[in-house]
């Protein structure tokens, strides 16, 4: 188990067939929207401090994360790709100590 983490049961969550359902893009965000990062078989809980801002050079956002650090959100309008990989619910699951499926938040 890891310390300081949140467990959820794949059984908590709505769980929609299609995960393109659940996809947070960036330009959507509004102040107090509640989503996840979901990197490298990770899930870090996310919590929006602003509307999305449209820039020059791309879309910004400011976010809080569960160790009360601001952190801000920035897609390109050069890259292809949509990064980060944001959702409305963790993608990332692995086995508690009772080996049962769960997300572990971060």
């Amino acid at each position: 188990m890891r310390y300081n983490a949140e467990y959820l049961s794949i059984k908590e969550l709505s769980k929609k067939e299609n995960w393109t359902d659940l996809y947070v893009d960036i330009k959507s965000i509004k102040n107090g929207d509640v989503f996840f990062e979901c990197e490298h078989n990770e899930n870090f809980k996310l919590i929006a401090l602003t509307n999305s801002v449209k820039l020059k050079d791309g879309w910004y956002c400011i976010v809080l994360n569960r160790r009360n650090e601001k952190v801000t959100l920035f897609y390109s309008n050069d890259t292809d790709f949509q990064t980060p990989n944001l959702f409305y619910e963790p993608q990332n699951h692995s086995y508690s100590e009772k080996n049962e499926l769960v997300y572990c938040i971060l």
